[in-house]
């Protein structure tokens, strides 16, 4: 195939050679791709904004350039104002703290009592009490400990547990708080007994007044009176 060529193209030459008029040379062009347009470089104004008619320049991020962090301030979690704390034995000042708790909701067979020692005789119990409804207790400064079983939480939040104007069951409850002032009745019922407080340290000097009784019972409790105390007297209606 080579032969070939070679010889055809001695051929052309020689029909070329012995021709007397010259010729001209063809010479054949190969088009190319067009050019990529370029565009000018963005002309600034003196306020270093982008010309009327020119695009803003952009400006490259370097690369590994972090993100930007959006500015969030952070909120601290939220923190309960009140005081609370479970069944148990405690020592007053170290494990909690003295003041006036009470339980939110019923819990049948709490008891609870204050204590100036934890000898576990009966000379170290300040006051107790059993209580299938809410309880309040002050703990005071003084007492060296506290204890309970069956009371569930602890708490020093002391508001409303029952709404107004619905019959009061048996518990403790604060005056002017779960019950207002006011004449109350209870149907009979066994073993019912209620007792008119000016405090809540479960001491015989804080009772205003008490009755038991089997019958209905009928009480006035007072503005000033600080709670109202009641078990096995069924619900109190205000009269």
């Amino acid at each position: 195939m080579t032969k070939r060529i070679v010889f055809a193209l001695a051929a052309m030459l020689a029909v070329a050679g012995c021709s007397t008029q010259a010729t001209s040379t063809t010479v054949l062009m190969i088009p190319t791709a067009p050019a990529a347009p370029t565009q000018a470089a963005p002309t600034q104004s003196a306020s270093g904004q982008a010309a009327p008619g020119q695009l803003a320049p952009i400006h490259a991020v370097p690369a590994g350039t972090p993100a930007p962090t959006p500015l969030v301030t952070p909120t601290a979690a939220p923190t309960s104002a009140f005081l609370t704390f479970g069944d148990g034995t405690f020592n007053v000042g170290t494990d909690i703290k003295a003041g006036t708790y009470r339980t939110r909701v019923a819990s049948p067979g709490c008891y609870w009592e204050r204590l100036r020692g934890f000898s576990g005789t009966i000379d170290d119990i300040i006051t107790n009490d059993n209580t299938d409804g809410p309880a309040v207790v002050t703990i005071a400064t003084s007492d060296e400990g506290f204890q309970s079983s069956g009371c569930g939480t602890w708490t020093t939040d002391l508001s409303v547990i029952i709404s107004p104007g619905t019959p009061i069951p048996d518990g403790t409850y604060i005056v002017g708080t779960d019950l207002t002032a006011g004449t109350y009745r209870s149907a009979a019922s066994p073993g019912c007994y209620w007792g008119r407080l000016s405090g809540f340290g479960g001491t015989n000097e804080q009772i205003i007044a008490n009755d038991n009784t089997d019958a209905g019972a009928i009480v006035t409790i007072s503005a000033s009176d600080k709670g109202f105390s009641s078990s096995s007297c069924g619900p109190w209606i205000k009269q």
